[in-house]
């Protein structure tokens, strides 16, 4: 897992999931086949992951931390953390022995 200008990427073979509980409120699939999903949290935070090639859930489905929500080949994933009004949040680095977020206070 890497971070770079805010934007988590990681390429590995495997299960994605949602950072912690929430519901999907946008589902698109590119030209690539990949897709990315918006998932909603509370009103002041969302998430956007791009490039998975396997979606498990459908627009407005609950997601969970615990529980899978899309399926990666091994290429590219990029997650972004948007806060109130849409804003990018830059405030955290990734602990890459945990691979867990740790949020700038």
């Amino acid at each position: 897992v890497s971070v770079s200008g805010c934007v988590m990427s990681f390429a590995a073979k495997g299960s994605v999931y949602s950072p912690c509980d929430g519901e999907i409120t946008a589902l698109t699939q590119g030209e690539d086949g990949k897709y990315t999903i918006e998932i909603t949290h509370s009103t002041k935070f969302k998430t956007v992951i791009r490039g998975i090639d396997y979606a498990y859930q459908e627009l407005g489905s609950s997601v969970y931390g615990k529980i899978p929500l899309g399926y990666s080949l091994g290429e590219n994933v990029e997650l972004c953390f948007y806060g109130e009004n849409g804003e990018l949040i830059t405030s955290y680095t990734v602990d890459n022995e945990t691979d867990q977020v740790i949020w700038e206070v």
